[in-house]
Order: C-alpha cells, then sequence, then structure tokens
C-alpha cells in the first residue's frame, strides 16, 4: 500500500503570495492566528465568516487556493511561466 505524500508547509503569507489572496484576506487569517494552509482544514466556513468577518468571495479565493495548495500547486510556479 502506498501512501500520499504530505505537502510541504508553507507560511501564511508565502501562501497569500503565492495564490494572489489579497491582503485583507491575509490579514483576517493572521488575526485568527492561523499560521498556513495546512491549518486551513481544520477550520470551518462558518468559523472563517463569524470570527475572521470574511465575505462569501472571500471565503471562496481562501478555499479555493487551499484546494489548489493541496494538490501541490504553488510550490514551482513561477519557476515555470515563461518571460
Amino acid at each position: 500500500m502506498t501512501r500520499a505524500a504530505l505537502v510541504p508547509k508553507m507560511s501564511l503569507g508565502d501562501f497569500c503570495d503565492k495564490f494572489n489572496l489579497s491582503i485583507f484576506i491575509l490579514e483576517k487569517l493572521d488575526t485568527l492566528k492561523i499560521t498556513g494552509p495546512h491549518a486551513l482544514q481544520f477550520i470551518s466556513n462558518q468559523h472563517l465568516v463569524k470570527h475572521g468577518g470574511m465575505d462569501i468571495g472571500e471565503l471562496a479565493d481562501v478555499r479555493d487556493a487551499q484546494q489548489r495548495w493541496g494538490y501541490g500547486l504553488g510550490h514551482d510556479e513561477n519557476s515555470h511561466q515563461g518571460g
């Protein structure tokens, strides 16, 4: 039986930067003391809205970025883009 590799942890600032999340989202997540995307799986949508002050669009952006991070995207994206 093989196990899926864990995606490396990423700091909150790097996560928001790599996935183009706004400074407002970064500040809201930081206020909740979320240290990176690895912690988001333990935080409910209701908590992010009620205690983090996120609106539905911000929540959607965070969950989209979390999902892409979970697939291993965003770690080397910039190094593979042509310039």
